[in-house]
């Protein structure tokens, strides 16, 4: 949000089934003066997460084959760390799926411009 002394500009992020009904409410709230949306399909980013966590899974199980493998100590510490890195991206992964701006694929955003009320 950008705030002046005779205006005020905020974008905001809105998942598209409530885009019109915050819309609405946010022009009770001032005189707008202009207004302008745009959309961003987020889908692909979506899927490509999706992809990426199950390639991780896979590794992970490999990993924990070759853990049990494993003949000496310096292989199980090698195939050790490697797995604590590859569970960690996993839980990144996750994280960002769960999102709650994430959950939907399709986005749109607004922006709100006021400016100086009419004849002053």
């Amino acid at each position: 949000m950008h705030v002046g002394e005779d205006y005020a500009t905020v974008l905001l992020r809105v998942p598209q089934e409530k885009f019109n009904k915050t819309l609405e409410e946010l022009k009770k709230l001032a005189s707008v003066v202009e207004v302008s949306t745009t959309a961003r399909d987020v889908t692909e980013q979506y899927i490509d997460l999706g992809a990426r966590l199950k390639a991780l899974r896979a590794q992970e199980e490999r990993l924990l084959q070759l853990l049990q493998q494993a003949k000496t100590v310096e292989g199980l510490l090698k195939v050790g760390d490697y797995l604590t890195r590859v569970r960690s991206s996993i839980k990144r992964y996750e994280a960002q799926l769960k999102k709650p701006g994430e959950r939907r694929p399709v986005f749109e955003r607004e922006g709100l411009h006021r400016g100086p009320a009419e004849g002053g």
